[in-house]
């Protein structure tokens, strides 16, 4: 398996595992949206968009476009992190839905750096038949990966809750 082949089950995984958090906890999700000032239809746009870039990623068609969305993407999370920076907004991320309290800031662009290096390399790297030699033990072995990062990540910022 290539490198591309692991950057796109490992944003593939990003997505997924974020949309479905963002769906768990809508309700918050839309707050955060609204006091961004965006309307609240932004939500469901952003799960949505979300799947549909992931879904992109998986197909050797359709990769290039999946890559591109997923860049435009971390570049919009940059944008919203930036625009609660210029706006002295205290306002919780959401990213991943509930799993953290973290607030939007340079918190979420340094987080968010990773993906978009992922994508941007996706891009550079792009082969026509990147994904379709991929193994399942493969998907699975980096799905499994990057959420038990994630799970990590959350442990770590909750560390004062566990205690």
């Amino acid at each position: 398996m290539g490198l591309e082949a692991a950057l796109t089950i490992f944003l593939c995984t990003i997505l997924v595992y974020s949309s479905i958090a963002k769906l768990v906890s809508y309700h918050d999700f839309k707050k955060t949206v609204q006091q961004l000032n965006f309307p609240s239809f932004t939500a469901w746009g952003v799960i949505v968009f979300e799947l549909l870039v992931a879904a992109l990623l998986v197909f050797d068609t359709t990769h290039f476009a999946g890559a591109v969305g997923s860049l435009l993407l971390f570049c919009s999370f940059y944008f919203v992190a930036g625009k609660a920076l210029w706006d002295k907004k205290k306002i919780t991320c959401n990213c991943f839905g509930k799993t953290t309290e973290e607030q939007l800031g340079w918190g979420t662009m340094i987080r968010n750096t990773p993906f978009f290096g992922a994508s941007l390399l996706c891009i550079w790297l792009h082969s026509p038949a990147s994904m379709s030699g991929t193994a399942a033990i493969e998907w699975i072995s980096i799905a499994g990966f990057t959420i038990g990062l994630i799970n990590v990540y959350t442990l770590w910022n909750n560390r004062s809750l566990l205690s």
